[in-house]
């Protein structure tokens, strides 16, 4: 199972934006208890638990794949302790599977105002849970993956904020009709929530 924190390309913005950080796009391992007590300003971990409950309805849902490939939520949200659901049912062929240049993938970034200065930028810090559908449940394929701000070097030189991002592919890219749910928070240095985007790219095989 692939997942990522950091940033991932989604088309030339994002490529260029990939290229501006110092990110890795390695994947790195889910956090466990001690980790999440390290989670800093999301001080109130949204719960695996809570977020994949039944009860828990998603605040938006689409069929097939993200519509338009992108979608930003509203920078105020609280399902499942200030987290954004969202479900997406019977993923489509084109945007799901593998490809020789990469697979289909979510990507969950901070899509809030970028700080200008270090300490605001490093501040920032959420991520997203992912799940499937299996039978009449949600089965977390995730626990919370974590990202935070980085400060480093732009392309055309100074220091800029890269906001915090993490993607999740699965094995081999999505499966084409599953369903999942993504449930994801980021948060200020003072826990107040920002905006999220969430973007569903399908397989790139570059001719």
């Amino acid at each position: 199972m692939t997942i990522h924190n950091g940033c991932s390309a989604l088309g030339f913005g994002l490529l260029i934006a990939t290229l501006m950080s110092a990110c890795s796009d390695a994947p790195i391992d889910e956090p466990s208890a001690d980790e999440e007590q390290q989670i800093g300003i999301a001080q109130q971990p949204w719960s695996v638990v809570s977020c994949g409950r039944e009860s828990t309805t998603p605040n938006v849902t689409f069929q097939g794949r993200i519509d338009l490939s992108s979608f930003t939520s509203p920078t105020s949200y609280n399902k499942c302790t200030k987290s954004y659901v969202v479900d997406v049912f019977d993923v489509a062929p084109d945007a799901s599977g593998s490809g020789r240049d990469g697979n289909a993938f979510f990507d969950v970034r901070d899509a809030g105002p970028i700080p200008t200065n270090q300490a605001d930028c490093e501040a920032l810090e959420g991520g997203a849970i992912f799940y499937q559908r299996s039978g009449n449940a949600w089965v977390a394929l995730t626990d919370q993956v974590v990202s935070a701000g980085r400060w480093a070097p732009g392309l055309f030189g100074g220091m800029v904020c890269f906001p915090p991002a993490v993607s999740f592919e699965g094995d081999g890219g999505l499966e084409e009709g599953a369903s999942y749910r993504i449930a994801a928070t980021y948060r200020n240095a003072a826990g107040v929530t920002r905006p999220i985007r969430f973007d569903h790219a399908g397989p790139v095989t570059v001719r």
